[in-house]
């Protein structure tokens, strides 16, 4: 199975969320937290539309993984979502899309992959560039396809 950061990714979301409600303005390096032996950083924001507070891991080979938060103002209704993760040696990155609920990734390695969740189940669909190749059952074997078969086959 790929290794992958994306539950990482989920916890900071859920992380962003909870930092919404502190007035923590500015950037702060986090060095003891329960996901690992990494460094995080949050970076707490206002602005005309609201709050946002973005979190990162990184370790010795780049970015681990990143989410962000929002909310209309302290004690607003937030929203959160996944930036970025690792899987292998594939960093993977929201791509906004026009689809309500909708989410979808994108990664640069020996093509440009695209990874979509289908809302409301586990299921992923993995894509090269805007073309669909196969839909999957979970995340897991999504990603195993991507890193073990296409990563590795000549490209058209």
């Amino acid at each position: 199975m790929t290794e992958h950061t994306f539950d990482l990714a989920a916890a900071l979301v859920d992380q962003a969320i909870e930092r919404l409600d502190s007035r923590d303005y500015g950037i702060t390096r986090i060095l003891f937290h329960d996901f690992g032996q990494f460094p995080l950083n949050a970076n707490h924001t206002h602005h005309d539309t609201g709050h946002t507070v973005k979190m990162w891991a990184y370790d010795d080979e780049g970015l681990i993984a990143a989410a962000e938060a929002n909310a209309p103002h302290i004690g607003g209704t937030p929203q959160g979502r996944i930036v970025n993760f690792r899987a292998g040696h594939l960093i993977f990155g929201v791509i906004d899309t026009d689809t309500a609920g909708e989410t979808e990734f994108f990664a640069r390695g020996a093509r440009g992959y695209t990874l979509t969740a289908t809302i409301g189940t586990p299921e992923w669909a993995v894509g090269i560039a805007d073309e669909h190749l196969q839909d999957f059952a979970d995340l897991h074997s999504a990603l195993d396809y991507i890193l073990t078969k296409l990563e590795h086959e000549p490209a058209a």
